[in-house]
């Protein structure tokens, strides 16, 4: 039943402040005038749920360490999810790298 309760909180805190990072008044202009606007407004929303939800593993990694309590199992467990956390990061990072350098390249 936790889990049920938590995710919903957890994705409305991810969501909620990228919603408002790109909030404009009523009656003024949309600041999305190109295709490149949006693709990069696009791509800095999730760039920004990224970084919380690897924040959100590394600290998930760190607790199971600290109640681990010296259970290999517990311990196995706790690793594979900080080993995990680092190759989401270095994945997500040679991506945001690798569409940046062809798009370097084309333009």
């Amino acid at each position: 039943m936790r889990k049920v309760l938590i995710t919903p909180l957890f994705l409305g805190a991810l969501i909620l402040p990228t919603a408002a990072l790109d909030l404009t008044l009523p009656g003024t202009p949309s600041p999305i005038t190109t295709m490149q606007t949006l693709y990069d407004k696009i791509g800095t929303a999730i760039w920004y749920i990224f970084a919380v939800a690897a924040l959100a593993m590394f600290v998930v990694a760190g607790i199971s360490f600290l109640t681990a309590q010296g259970d290999p199992g517990k311990l196995e467990t706790a690793k594979k999810a900080f080993i995990w956390g680092v190759v989401g990061i270095v994945a997500a990072v040679l991506a945001f790298s690798i569409v940046n350098i062809v798009k370097g390249l084309l333009t």
